[in-house]
């Protein structure tokens, strides 16, 4: 009939925050994004932050802060309220890794929505990342997380200079110190203790480099807070703790004990990682049940990899007798015990292995042993053998069977540096690794896409 609508008809409706679309935690910025400035020359301690909000009420699980250097400090994450109190803090001594770093508290922080906070973290070292004017006109929106523009609630981003951790209250040229968060909307309910699922060096272990790394694979991520020399430690047979730096790597749930000096030759040691309410827990406050323990025996001397490196191809599909090796020098004198590879098949077979002088092409030791099962396998020679500092020699092994282990374009871009040792970029000396088909063993002297075939060496700097 054509009449209107007398008045307008109007209401209105708000959209929910997106909560974290991707996964749970959530971040302001992804691992991805990196600082301009990623180390300023400044070596005093401080404090740095950033003021955030979040659309929704939720919970902070941890704190993260971009490292640019590799420089061995002691860092301590916070989060404050507004005015200064502190709600978590979580602790890391000795990191000297770069990048992005996570410290998780040992119990979630529960935050209110459209609140502001503080996340920042303390550097003994200073050299922080640093990207002057980052705030000044605009803030960071991650849903349902925002770091604040400059101005919208005072400055952003905040320091503050110190020789302890301190609410940082000041800014200079709304500069991004580059701090971020662990949010997430729920808490988890998770009573489950975790487990170790996987270490390295095996348990029983024999022949293991000195210069190893040890490693603990867990079940789920843990609250790497938790996660110390005093949580995971290596004993030697006195029960004298071996002194090392703890790390923990968020991605594959794996924490690696590094020993700050070489291990001794032919000797056991005990690796523990440490349950109950002062030992390593997970993301929900969960212990180990008990505490996880296993041994291991070094073996003569140094390798260029540790027995936790593993091929990207096990085993390939190539049943060809064939010699493959690997080109490799040594900064000082010394001697080679024995020579290594990884095998990736159960096949019981006698391998032969040799170490070639590169430049005579000459073979200056050989030995033979019947080998079964997968992964690092040793071959000792009747003596050993010396070499000479900064020359280059070939180890390699024999196989009649092919299925050997493989990694391609290894060594394209760069080589091993494990000093003294170092396997060869390719290109520095000719091509590595190097292959040679036969029925016998001979030196491998052709190349393919600068392949790793995973041959190593035992040296020693005395016989």
């Amino acid at each position: 009939s054509g009449n209107a609508l007398a008045t307008d008809f109007t209401w209105t409706f708000t959209t929910a925050a997106s909560v974290c679309p991707e996964q749970q935690p959530c971040s302001i910025w992804t691992n991805s994004t990196i600082p301009i400035n990623q180390s300023l020359n400044d070596t005093n301690a401080v404090e740095l932050g950033v003021k955030f909000r979040s659309d929704i009420d939720g919970y902070i699980t941890g704190i993260r802060f971009y490292k640019g250097n590799t420089i061995t400090g002691n860092y301590t994450v916070n989060l404050w309220d507004s005015n200064g109190q502190n709600l978590g803090t979580a602790t890391r001594n000795n990191l000297s890794t770069s990048g992005w770093q996570t410290l998780t508290f040992a119990s979630p922080v529960a935050i209110t929505a459209n609140t502001t906070y503080v996340a920042s973290y303390y550097t003994s070292i200073g050299r922080y990342a640093s990207d002057n004017g980052f705030f000044a006109s605009s803030g960071v929106v991650q849903a349902p997380l925002r770091a604040l523009s400059d101005g919208e609630s005072g400055g952003n981003g905040v320091f503050k200079y110190g020789s302890t951790s301190a609410f940082p209250d000041q800014s200079y040229q709304s500069s991004n110190y580059w701090v971020d968060v662990l949010f997430s909307a729920t808490v988890s309910t998770d009573t489950t203790a975790p487990t170790v699922i996987s270490n390295t060096p095996v348990s029983s272990g024999t022949g293991v480099s000195i210069s190893t790394t040890v490693q603990a694979t867990f079940s789920e991520a843990m609250n790497s807070s938790t996660l110390s020399n005093t949580t995971f430690q290596l004993r030697d047979p006195s029960n004298n703790l071996v002194a090392a730096t703890v790390t923990y790597d968020t991605a594959t749930q794996t924490a690696t004990l590094q020993p700050n000096a070489n291990l001794a030759v032919n000797t056991t040691y005990t690796a523990t990682v440490s349950s109950g309410s002062s030992g390593v827990k997970d993301l929900a406050g969960n212990a180990l049940a008990a505490n996880y323990i296993w041994t291991f025996t070094t073996g003569d001397g140094i390798t260029l990899w540790d027995d936790s490196a593993t091929p990207s191809v096990v085993q390939v599909n190539d049943t060809g007798a064939v010699n493959l090796g690997v080109k490799f020098r040594s900064d000082v004198d010394g001697y080679i015990k024995a020579i290594r590879f990884y095998k990736g098949n159960n096949n019981t077979t006698t391998y032969t292995v040799n170490l070639w002088n590169n430049s005579t092409q000459a073979s200056i030791a050989t030995a033979s042993e019947s080998k079964s099962g997968t992964g690092w396998q040793t071959v000792n020679f009747t003596n050993p053998v010396a070499i000479t500092a900064n020359t280059v020699y070939v180890a390699s092994y024999f196989t009649s069977i092919g299925l050997y282990s493989l990694s391609s374009n290894y060594f394209t871009n760069t080589g091993v540096d494990r000093p003294p040792l170092y396997a060869l970029q390719n290109g520095v000396s000719g091509g590595n690794g190097v292959y040679f088909y036969s029925s016998t063993a001979g030196l491998p002297n052709s190349t393919f896409n600068s392949s790793n075939y995973w041959v190593d060496v035992v040296f020693s700097t005395t016989p």
